[in-house]
C-alpha cells in the first residue's frame, strides 16, 4: 500500500484552495488536484509500507503528536517549482518548518523509509501540477492576480492512503497535536531505542 504524511488543510484556506485547484483545471486543463487529494502540505513524500512498517510510523507520529504544539501558519501569495508546479505560499511560519522537519527526520531513521533530498524545507499546497511550459504561463499570469492570505494552524499530522493507481488519496488516520500550554516538548526516541512493533 502507498502512503504520506501530511498537515490536512481546514476552514477558509482549505475552502479557497479547493476551489481555485477546480477553477484551474476547468479553466486551463490541468490535473483536477481537487479531485485526488484533500487540500493539505505535503510533510513526507509518499512511501510503500507493510503492515508492519505502517504500525512504525504510525508509532512515531503518535509521539511527535504527544510532545509537540501546534504551531502557527500563514499562507500569503504563490510560488512555483520551475514550470511544473505552481503553489499557494506558507509564509512567516518557521516553527511550522521546525516541527515538519523534525517529523521528517525522525520518520526517515527507520531503515526501510524511502527518502528524497530538502524533504520539508519548503512548505506548500500544490494548487497545479504537471504542466506543460505554455499551461504554466497560463496559469501563472492567473494566479499572479490573487492576493490569498490565511491565518491557520498547523494542528496535527495525517497519514494518507492510496489502495490502487486511479483511486484518490484518502484519510487513513490523524494525529491531533497539543494545544501550546499542554504541550511537552521531550527528545524523541532514536530508531535504536523505539521498542519493535509486534504482530501475534
Amino acid at each position: 500500500m502507498k502512503y504520506f504524511i501530511a498537515h490536512l488543510l481546514t476552514g477558509d484556506v482549505a475552502e479557497y484552495h479547493r476551489s481555485l485547484t477546480q477553477t484551474l483545471s476547468e479553466r486551463f486543463h490541468v490535473a483536477p488536484l481537487h479531485k485526488k487529494v484533500q487540500s493539505h502540505l505535503t510533510v513526507k513524500i509518499p512511501f510503500h509500507a507493510n503492515p508492519f512498517e505502517l504500525a512504525q510510523v504510525e508509532a512515531r507520529l503518535e509521539e511527535l503528536a504527544s510532545t509537540r504544539s501546534a504551531a502557527p501558519l500563514t499562507f500569503e501569495g504563490f510560488g512555483r517549482f520551475g514550470f511544473k508546479t505552481v503553489y499557494l505560499d506558507v509564509t512567516k511560519s518557521q516553527r511550522a518548518v521546525e516541527v515538519v522537519r523534525e517529523t521528517v527526520n525522525y520518520i526517515n531513521e527507520l531503515p526501510w523509509m524511502q527518502r528524497a533530498p530538502l524533504e520539508g524545507n519548503k512548505l506548500h499546497a500544490s494548487v497545479a501540477r504537471f504542466m506543460t511550459y505554455k499551461k504554466f504561463r497560463r496559469v501563472w499570469r492567473h494566479v499572479r492576480e490573487e492576493r490569498p492570505r490565511f491565518e491557520s494552524s498547523l494542528d496535527s499530522l495525517a497519514i494518507l492512503k492510496k489502495e490502487s493507481a486511479e483511486s484518490p488519496w484518502s484519510l487513513y488516520r490523524s494525529f491531533p497535536l497539543q494545544e501550546p500550554s499542554m504541550a511537552r516538548t521531550e527528545p524523541l526516541r532514536s530508531s535504536e531505542s523505539a521498542p519493535r512493533a509486534v504482530f501475534s
